[in-house]
């Protein structure tokens, strides 16, 4: 789940304007929340969990200036804790296995929702091998992303779904655990079907409107 980044270098969002796209402004705004300079320093957190071990509540604190106090508090908000109380997911990025796998130089790595995993290479900066699968038919779906461009995945057109509305209060049910990949159009609109509340995006197209770019 991409939350608001304060980030040491600036960043810019570049969003090329395509009406037959028609992302919704919760998803654009998705991308845009790492110009945010009121956010916590997110980023650094979900980059030394790239280091492929949990954190302690004082490294998170040390990471996102703050005290201690404050930062369990996002954490308990934001990340995921293990049984001795470390930190081993954070705003999306995780190291316990969920239904999306993210790959990065040979690490294995997991992310709270397919959307997570198509941003990730252009927040972290990282190439990545993703892989999922569709939860209608049950194909597995790989692709391969660095910053916006598809170097390879398994179907032609790959999807995922969308929810606008979110519960900050139970992020995980009310938007990760709704956000998939999908191997075809039809069956991602044999899900929404169900869930009339969401929307459906093609991943190539997303990856070609919304760019990160640094000033």
């Amino acid at each position: 789940m991409v939350v608001e980044i304060l980030i040491k270098r600036p960043i810019m969002i570049q969003v090329i304007k395509e009406e037959t796209l028609n992302l919704s402004d919760s998803f654009i705004d998705l991308f845009k929340m790492v110009n945010d300079e009121k956010g916590h320093l997110f980023l650094t957190v979900q980059k030394e969990l790239l280091k492929e071990h949990s954190l302690s509540i004082d490294k998170v604190a040390e990471l996102l200036q703050t005290s201690k106090d404050e930062a369990n508090i996002i954490s308990n908000q934001f990340g995921e804790k293990d049984e001795q109380g470390k930190i081993v997911a954070f705003a999306g990025l995780s190291l316990i296995p969920t239904n999306h796998s993210f790959r990065v130089d040979f690490k294995q790595f997991y992310t709270w929702c397919a959307a997570d995993a198509i941003i990730f290479p252009q927040l972290l900066g990282v190439p990545a091998n993703i892989q999922s699968k569709d939860p209608i038919t049950g194909e597995e779906i790989t692709l391969s992303i660095w910053f916006n461009e598809i170097s390879r995945n398994s179907h032609k057109d790959i999807y995922i779904s969308w929810v606008d509305k979110i519960d900050q209060c139970d992020i995980r049910n009310s938007m990760c655990n709704r956000t998939h990949f999908f191997s075809s159009k039809n069956s991602a609109s044999q899900w929404q079907e169900k869930n009339t509340d969401a929307r459906i995006f093609s991943v190539k197209r997303i990856l070609k409107q919304v760019t990160l770019n640094e000033k």
